[in-house]
């Protein structure tokens, strides 16, 4: 990390957060960048994200990852004012200079956090081999590593005091920006301990020297370069320094600087004849215990709107659109996933008192009152509901908070694909539809490992070779198709491609091969029963092992981390036309909406999700078959199981008599059916999904637990296992 540490970690958990939106931002404007290389809008809005990652790691003292930041900057500035042209072996580099900066800035969170070894990658051989395409050499690897590049020699250039501790780089940059014959404003600011606690972000004042001017350097200056000893731990050790080349009068740059509060502010000007001090500002927010100068003249709440009346004609279109953009920015806030997970403890709790109280009140209405008693039992029948509305609301909006758009993952794809497709020589096209759809971002972060398995098994196994689409009559661009959208309290998101799809025939026969089934069993199964063997373990259709894929692993992991979050995935594939992967999602992990019924003298909650219909079904209409029993529902021929005897109950032969109708659940998971006697059914209500200890874990056909009304426990069913259990049971 930096050379201080006694600094607000949360400085640096702002850098994180910041500069991966910037990289991920980055990523995709190079995808655009490659396929419209004049395009100047792109380049600029490149150009500005590198810029703010390099001044915000000189801020936080940050060297490594400025000095790459600062290469790759000084490369963008040569494309955007047409001194370099964008050509692939330029674009190559570009991606790799981005890869490294996000491993490097991965490092700052890695010793921030304290956990693991941060990767420290060596970027010396990078940084030359980028300053020699930039100087119109090749961007091929060299046999040796090159040395790293040589500091500035040190200068002669007379410092004021304030400023004698800058680095050479610092020094520098400001003989650079003096070289033109131009001037530069250097900006010493204290951060004051009256800072602390609040919101504002110190990193911003890099986006603000942005109105004024161009940002050539940042850094920060220890206030005693012997030790730390003498600093509070409530108090900043270091200050942050900012060299500008403005761009509007040295009183708008001031003015502008002069609205940030806790803060005290030097300015230093510097020409080419010598440098001014200018006067300093402070403006100081008072805090408990902490005694602040009363400010000169009243100052407004963001001092930006003031300077921006007073920018340019050149800038005007920028300080146009500056307060309608603060306006939206201070309609947000940033919250840790911790707090919103927190709250989304506190509300599964409420939900539970809610339930608690209900069904204290179904007590007392049961019993046989009169009088004062009956009218105090409807008013807390009153009460009870509207606590559940309010209660609802609660959890609607907690919800809502804590949703996201798929956008966020859906932009990590196509950099991959685009790197899967130059990896395998295939010419592929990522299209994307309903990036909007919203889902919780606890599942969002699970999400991850199975679609970037689906999109890699499309490259792979899916999208043929350039030629043999063309001989099949196909363009020679594979295209792979990435669809989210909501059904109900569901989230669909498909993964289809226009590939070679998938042969049930070669499937039957690898899984022979492999010994998966039987050479009878082989025979008998369907074409979509064969497609869905790719879901089991170990198994592959790849004729070689590639880095992209053919290990046997990847999309039973799949299945099994969609299972895991109560979704199913199923396949549909035509042979020469492409394959359809479907992951069915439920709105949140936190809260379901499931049936209530009763098994073997316990009660069980199944997901509302699965849940097709419930029957009541006369027992002499069931068919017993070789090893199972069947009912006929419409028409249709439906396997039914008894939970009793799928969760193995002591008790789990059916105790019904002649006469008697039979509950039965028709369950709906993975694209199959089942039927599911229970004992009674109860009632739909919300439940809290809780996990199991480590030790019930393994239980079969369980996936969590809950709590009910009386403060019982009920466990809650696996559909996808149960229905595992149901086809060994009949084998």
């Amino acid at each position: 990390m930096s050379d201080f540490s006694l600094d607000d970690p949360s400085f640096y958990e702002d850098f994180l957060v910041e500069a991966q939106e910037h990289f991920d931002l980055i990523e995709q404007n190079f995808l655009i960048l490659e396929e419209t290389p004049g395009n100047l809008d792109i380049l600029n809005a490149i150009f500005r994200s590198v810029h703010t990652i390099k001044g915000a790691s000189g801020f936080l003292g940050l060297t490594k990852v400025q000095a790459l930041a600062h290469i790759g900057e000084n490369i963008l500035d040569d494309l955007r004012k047409g001194r370099m042209t964008v050509t692939p072996e330029v674009m190559e580099l570009l991606f790799e200079t981005v890869d490294v900066l996000k491993v490097l800035v991965g490092d700052v969170g890695v010793n921030l956090r304290k956990q693991g070894s941060p990767k420290d990658p060596d970027t010396a051989n990078l940084i030359h081999r980028l300053e020699g395409i930039r100087d119109g050499g090749t961007a091929a690897k060299p046999a040796a590593p090159a040395p790293a590049p040589a500091k500035p020699a040190a200068s002669n250039m007379k410092l004021p005091p304030g400023l004698e501790d800058l680095d050479s780089d610092a020094m520098h940059a400001i003989e650079e920006g003096l070289a033109g014959g131009g001037n530069v404003v250097v900006l010493r600011i204290e951060l004051l301990p009256a800072l602390l606690g609040t919101p504002f972000n110190p990193m911003s004042m890099i986006s603000m020297s942005d109105l004024v001017g161009k940002l050539l350097h940042s850094t920060n200056i220890m206030k005693h370069s012997q030790g730390l000893e003498d600093f509070q731990a409530d108090q900043f050790p270091f200050d942050l320094v900012l060299i500008i080349q403005p761009s509007e009068t040295v009183e708008s740059l001031r003015k502008l600087f002069s609205g940030v509060k806790n803060v005290r502010v030097e300015y230093f000007h510097f020409t080419p004849e010598g440098w001014t001090a200018l006067e300093s500002s402070e403006t100081v927010v008072a805090a408990p215990a902490v005694a602040a100068p009363a400010p000169k003249a009243p100052e407004p709440a963001n001092g930006t709107q003031d300077v921006q009346a007073e920018l340019s004609a050149k800038k005007a279109a920028s300080a146009a659109a500056q307060p309608e953009k603060a306006d939206k920015s201070s309609d947000t806030i940033r919250v840790s996933q911790a707090k919103l997970d927190s709250f989304m403890n506190t509300v599964a709790e409420l939900i539970i008192s809610k339930t608690m109280i209900s069904h204290i009140v179904e007590r007392f209405e049961a019993m046989d009152l009169t009088g004062a008693q009956d009218d105090l039992v409807k008013e807390l029948r009153k009460s009870s509901v509207y606590l559940d509305q309010v209660s609802k609301e609660i959890q609607s909006s907690v919800l809502g908070i804590r949703m996201v758009p798929v956008k966020t993952i859906f932009t990590k794809f196509p950099r991959m694909l685009r790197d899967l497709a130059k990896a395998s020589g295939k010419k592929i096209e990522l299209q994307m539809t309903g990036e909007e759809t919203e889902i919780d971002k606890s599942l969002i972060e699970e999400l991850g490992d199975p679609l970037i398995h689906l999109i890699r098994n499309s490259a792979d196994h899916g999208i043929e070779a350039p030629d043999v689409r063309v001989k099949s009559g196909k363009p020679e661009t594979g295209t792979v198709t990435l669809r989210a959208r909501h059904e109900g309290d569901s989230v669909f998101v498909e993964i289809e491609d226009d590939g070679k799809g998938i042969d049930p025939v070669i499937i039957r026969k690898k899984a022979l091969e492999k010994g998966l089934i039987t050479q009878e069993r082989a025979e008998t199964m369907s074409d979509e029963e064969a497609v869905d063997m790719i879901f089991l373990p170990g198994f592959s259709t790849a004729a070689k092992i590639t880095d992209i894929s053919g290990r046997g692993v990847g999309m039973d992991v799949v299945r099994s981390n969609v299972r895991r979050l109560n979704g199913r995935v199923s396949v549909k594939s035509v042979v020469g036309k492409g394959s359809i992967f479907t992951l069915k999602l439920p709105l949140t992990l936190a809260i379901i909406d499931a049936l209530l019924m009763r098994a073997g003298g316990q009660v069980f909650a199944l997901p509302g999700t699965a849940v097709e219909e419930t029957l009541l079904v006369p027992l002499e209409t069931v068919s017993h078959l070789t090893q199972r029993k069947a009912i006929n529902l419409r028409g249709e021929v439906l396997g039914i199981s008894s939970l009793r005897e799928l969760l193995q109950f002591k008790n789990g032969e059916l105790q019904h008599v002649a006469g008697i109708e039979l509950p039965v659940v028709v369950v709906s998971t993975q694209g199959r059916r089942m039927g599911l006697i229970v004992d009674a059914f109860m009632r739909r209500q919300e439940m809290v999904i809780k996990p199991l200890a480590p030790y019930l874990a393994s239980l079969p056909g369980i996936s969590g637990a809950s709590i009910m009304g009386d403060g019982g426990v009920v466990l809650i069913l696996d559909p996808a296992e149960l229905m595992s259990l149901a086809v060994q049971e009949a084998l």
